[in-house]
């Protein structure tokens, strides 16, 4: 059993007892993991350059099956240090928005309730006239 990767070999085994895979490519050193048992093929780390045509071919007596898998690896976008930078900035801007409207609606409400007192007390202050 075999894996190549475009065409270069990069994994095998000898389906005998006591074989292990053997792995050939620099390209995925330390990177593969052929199961002895079943002969899937586990690929860590993978990259974009990881991308491609797979092929395993399995030797039986004087026949072989080959099956091919076409392998697409995207890059993961990882956000920039600016791009986290800008968002904080930007929450901690909303943030202060948020606290200076509700201390600008506490100062209304405050101004309203002395004026009222002030209001009630000059009512209170009047003399009765008979």
């Amino acid at each position: 059993m075999e894996w190549r990767f475009e065409n270069e070999r990069i994994a095998r085994i000898k389906l005998s007892i006591g074989n292990k895979p053997q792995y050939e490519d620099e390209r995925f050193r330390d990177r593969l993991k052929m199961d002895d048992q079943t002969g899937t093929l586990t690929i860590n780390n993978m990259t974009v350059s990881d991308s491609g045509c797979y092929q395993l071919s399995i030797f039986i007596g004087i026949e072989e099956t080959i099956k091919k898998f076409n392998v697409t690896v995207n890059e993961t976008a990882i956000p920039s240090v600016h791009t986290v930078l800008i968002s904080a900035a930007a929450a901690a801007g909303s943030l202060f928005i948020v606290v200076a409207i509700v201390i600008f609606c506490i100062c209304i409400k405050m101004d309203q309730d002395t004026e009222r007192v002030q209001t009630q007390m000059i009512y209170a202050n009047l003399p009765f006239l008979k």
